[in-house]
C-alpha cells in the first residue's frame, strides 16, 4: 500500500531455478494470492488487480534460486532496450541495445564521420547520434515503471530531465538505403528523435552511389537472407567488398552478418571478429581496415611512423644498442685514451711510430704468435 495506488494492476515476472519449486505457476500464484489477500484483509482495501502482461501499472519480479526467494520491484516497466524514438520499423529491425553496443565496440564517440549504407529503419544512425550528442538512453521514453508508484515525485523527475545537456554533433552522420519505403520509416524515426538536422538521409544504392567524403566509420547490417530477403546474396556481398576496396580507402568498415560464410564473397581480410547475438540468431561483427594497394604496402607504410616514434621511447632493445655502440667506441682506434677500458694498462708509456704499431698488431693476432707475443703478453703469461 506504500507503493501501489488504489485500483492499480500488477504483473509478476518469474525466474525459478529450484529443485524444491518445480512448478513455476504454483510459485507465481502463491505470490499473487498473498498480495490480493493482504489487500482484501487490510482496513482500506486498494482493490488491486492481477494482470497478465507487463503493461500493468506495477511490475514485480519473483526470483527463486533453490530455497532462496527474492521479490523485486521493477522500476523500468517495459524493457529498457525500447528507447522510445521508433514510430515504425522494417522487417527484423536491429535491437537498439545491440546497435549501441556495436558502436561502442567500434570505438565510436562522435569524433569521426559515420556512415550506414543500408540503414533500414535508422537504428544505427540514431544510436550514433545519441552517442555523439551525449543523449541518455531513456531520454525519449515517456513511461517508466516508477511513474506509477504511489510515492512518485514528478517535480524531482522533471528537474533531473532538465539537467540533461545534449552536445552539438560536429561530424557528419550519413544514412542511406536503396528501398524508398524503408527511407520513409527511417526518416520518421530520425525526426522523432530530433536528429533531422544532424543525420543526412537519402535513398541510394551503396554499390552504385558515390562515396561520401572520408575518412569514415562505416557500420551496417546487410540482409542475411533469412528474415530480410535479397534476390542475390552472393552478388550483394561481392559488391559490398569491391565497393569498400575501391571507393573507401582510408576508412574502416564494420559489418554484422550471419552465417559467417556470407563474409567470404566480400574478399577482404578482417582485422577483428566479434561473435554477437541478434535476437536468437548468432552473428559475427567483423572489422575491415580499408587501404589502397596491397596489404604488404599498407603494413610497410603503416610501420614508418612507429619506427620514427620508437626513437623517442626507451625500449630495452634501444638500451642494448647504445651499450654496444659504446663498447665499439671504446675499442676503436679513434677512441681517446680515457675511453679505453683500464686505460693505464693498455696505453703505451712511449710514443710509437705507425710502422712499429702495425708490426706489433700483426704479431698479436697472428696464429703463429708465441705465447709471449699474444696480446697483452705480460698479463696472460704464466
Amino acid at each position: 500500500h506504500k507503493i501501489m495506488p488504489i485500483g492499480s494492476s500488477f504483473f509478476i515476472d518469474t525466474a525459478v531455478f529450484s529443485s524444491t519449486f518445480t512448478n513455476i505457476r504454483y510459485a507465481l500464484y502463491r505470490v499473487k494470492d498473498a498480495i490480493r489477500d493482504f489487500d482484501r484483509d487490510s482496513a482500506y482495501p486498494f482493490q488491486l488487480q492481477a494482470a497478465d502482461s507487463r503493461r500493468a501499472d506495477i511490475c514485480l519480479h519473483l526470483h527463486i534460486s533453490e530455497t532462496r526467494v527474492t521479490i523485486s520491484l521493477d522500476s523500468s516497466g517495459e524493457s529498457l532496450h525500447h528507447r522510445g524514438y521508433r514510430k515504425g520499423y522494417n522487417v527484423a529491425p536491429l535491437n537498439e541495445v545491440l546497435a549501441a553496443g556495436m558502436l561502442f565496440m567500434a570505438g565510436y564517440d562522435g569524433s569521426t564521420s559515420f556512415f550506414d549504407p543500408m540503414c533500414g529503419s535508422g537504428t544505427l544512425p540514431i544510436e550514433a547520434a545519441m552517442i555523439a550528442s551525449d543523449t541518455p538512453a531513456g531520454y525519449y521514453r515517456h513511461d517508466f515503471g516508477f511513474k506509477h508508484w504511489l510515492n512518485y515525485d514528478r517535480e524531482l523527475w522533471e528537474s533531473i530531465r532538465e539537467e540533461t545537456q545534449r552536445k552539438a554533433i560536429l561530424k557528419p552522420i550519413i544514412a542511406k538505403d536503396r528501398d524508398f519505403k524503408v527511407i520513409g520509416i527511417a526518416t520518421s524515426n530520425i525526426i522523432n528523435a530530433s536528429f533531422r538536422r544532424s543525420i543526412t538521409i537519402e535513398q541510394a544504392d551503396f554499390i552504385e552511389a558515390p562515396a561520401p567524403v572520408g575518412p569514415l566509420l562505416i557500420m551496417t547490417n546487410p540482409p542475411y537472407g533469412k528474415r530480410v530477403t535479397h534476390e542475390n546474396l552472393l552478388a550483394l556481398y561481392e559488391g559490398i567488398g569491391k565497393t569498400l576496396k575501391h571507393r573507401y580507402a582510408g576508412s574502416t568498415a564494420w559489418i554484422l552478418a550471419s552465417p559467417a560464410s556470407l563474409f567470404h564473397p566480400i574478399g577482404l581480410a578482417p582485422s577483428k571478429k566479434i561473435k554477437l547475438f541478434n535476437g536468437d540468431l548468432e552473428c559475427e561483427l567483423r572489422k575491415f581496415t580499408l587501404f589502397e594497394g596491397s596489404k604488404k604496402e599498407f603494413v610497410t607504410h603503416k610501420k614508418n611512423p612507429l619506427e620514427e616514434d620508437s626513437k623517442e621511447r626507451s625500449f630495452p632493445s634501444q638500451k642494448v644498442f647504445l651499450h654496444n655502440q659504446g663498447a665499439d667506441k671504446r675499442f676503436s682506434r679513434s677512441a681517446k685514451p680515457f675511453e679505453k677500458p683500464f686505460g693505464k694498462h693498455f696505453s703505451s708509456p712511449r710514443k710509437e711510430g705507425e710502422e712499429a704499431r702495425e708490426e706489433r698488431d700483426t704479431k698479436r693476432f697472428s696464429h703463429s704468435a708465441t705465447p709471449f707475443e699474444k696480446p697483452f703478453g705480460k698479463h696472460f703469461s704464466s
